[in-house]
């Protein structure tokens, strides 16, 4: 399965987003972060059936939300054994 953030560069929400996922990533992730622009691939997210920004998906699972903190971000990661323990 792949972790995928859908966002766009014009969100201020996004960015803070991306910014928290890499830092958290970048401390011991299990996996690869696929991003997909929304702004580049209006067909892709509504086929994907994404209504808001920032989402990450992994598998069927989605964290969307007007602001996603960086505990909300741990959680999801954590529940779907994407860091390492002790992270």
């Amino acid at each position: 399965m792949s972790l995928t953030l859908y966002h766009s560069f014009l969100c201020p929400r996004c960015r803070y987003a991306r910014r928290l996922l890499a830092e958290l990533l970048s401390e011991g992730a299990m996996h690869t972060l696929r991003e997909i622009d929304v702004t580049k691939q209006p067909a892709r997210i509504w086929g994907d059936r994404i209504r808001m920004i920032p989402t990450l998906r992994y598998g069927t699972a989605s964290l969307s939300g007007l602001f996603i903190t960086r505990a909300a971000l741990t959680t999801f990661l954590r529940q779907h054994n994407l860091l390492k323990s002790g992270r």
